[in-house]
């Protein structure tokens, strides 16, 4: 079997990659705008979070914790406007807490396979994602992630993909 050489790296990406939402986002956001007092149905959130996390898509640039919250806030205030107010801030706070969690992340079937193999092979792994620093807490529930040292978290870099200056802070 051949060894790739010593100290070369690969970088996932975090979501889509090698995890996703569970349950999906729309169900998430369903259950807890539900509780809030909201109407809306899972096709119209599905439909709505979609356009929404379009609108406030990362186009590089700065970041950092506080925009990352103020991103979602926003995401879920257009997804979700029919609660309004504090419960709108409730509803945030819930939804945020959520996807802190390890156990609302899965794998995919196929990444602890992958990851072990690659480690076995000699490579380095890093995860390199547009997230915040809910990412380490979602990490380090999922063992077979540790292998993916360091985080190189955008909201802790200061800039969000695709800014050259990610990739740098990166480099450097």
């Amino acid at each position: 079997m051949r060894r790739e050489p010593e100290g070369r790296w690969i970088l996932f990406d975090a979501v889509g990659t090698l995890m996703v939402p569970d349950p999906p986002v729309a169900v998430a956001y369903r259950a807890a705008a539900r509780r809030f007092g909201s109407r809306l149905d899972e096709a119209a959130i599905g439909a709505r979070f979609r356009a929404a996390f379009q609108a406030h898509a990362y186009t590089g640039g700065a970041t950092n914790e506080q925009a990352e919250r103020a991103r979602w806030r926003a995401v879920v205030g257009q997804v979700i406007d029919d609660v309004r107010g504090v419960k709108a801030e409730a509803l945030f706070e819930s939804l945020w807490g959520h996807f802190a969690r390890p156990e609302h992340w899965r794998l995919f079937d196929d990444v602890p396979a992958a990851l072990e193999r690659l480690t076995r092979r000699g490579w380095r792994l890093a995860i390199a994602s547009n997230f915040d620093a809910r990412l380490r807490t979602v990490v380090g529930g999922h063992p077979p992630l540790a292998a993916c040292e360091p985080l190189f978290i955008s909201s802790e870099i200061g800039f969000a993909k695709p800014d050259r200056r990610f990739f740098a802070a990166i480099e450097a």
